[in-house]
């Protein structure tokens, strides 16, 4: 009877890999990354298999929910859920300059696991870990967003609505992560250095 082997699948969805530095850079440190864990994986008895999609149509990107070049996805889910991109002058010219392209910017100091503080999102972020310890990555740190329970208001539904978050962010806090950040629910959502400054003031 033949056993099952877990399989772990990493994709490498982009728009060009021939003039993009930031395609080819991505591409680059994948095959680095998946080389350092594959021996290990394998005398695990799990298998690694790197797929490569080159996405050259909109319709193409609507059907595989590409949003951003390069996507990292590991069993389906993008390694960086919470991702910041800037204009590529590469990937706009391959657009014929018709519109600015943006491409996706990596910081990299392991994985943020960016979540809501609800049942369903921790649970589908849990999930992910899982994945990306099968891949020998481990998150650097996870992010509870748009919290109420961190937001301060004296509103008494809504102070109602932040006690039910305490449970899924002591799961977090205390059972997922080693460290961990509470941001609360903000009007204006913290994009870019700027942003992300003032919540940490």
């Amino acid at each position: 009877m033949k056993v099952a082997h877990p399989t772990v699948t990493i994709e490498l969805l982009f728009l060009d890999l021939q003039t993009c530095d930031r395609c080819c850079d991505t591409d680059h440190n994948l095959d680095m990354a998946v080389e350092q864990v594959r021996s290990e994986l394998h005398a695990q008895g799990t298998t690694v298999q790197v797929r490569r999609r080159h996405v050259t149509t909109e319709a193409q990107a609507v059907a595989l929910g590409f949003e951003i070049s390069s996507t990292i996805r590991v069993n389906g889910r993008d390694i960086q859920l919470d991702w910041h991109a800037s204009a590529c002058g590469a990937c706009t010219e391959l657009a014929d300059n018709a519109n600015s392209v943006d491409c996706r910017v990596w910081h990299w100091q392991g994985i943020l696991i960016v979540t809501l503080p609800e049942a369903t999102p921790v649970h589908e972020a849990e999930r992910l870990t899982v994945d990306l310890a099968r891949a020998g990555i481990k998150a650097y740190a996870w992010v509870i967003n748009q919290s109420l329970l961190a937001s301060g208001t004296a509103h008494p539904i809504l102070c109602e609505r932040g006690s039910y978050e305490l449970s899924f962010v002591r799961r977090v806090a205390d059972t997922l992560s080693k460290q961990a950040a509470l941001i609360p629910w903000l009007a204006d959502a913290p994009i870019g250095e700027a942003g992300l400054e003032r919540v940490i003031q």
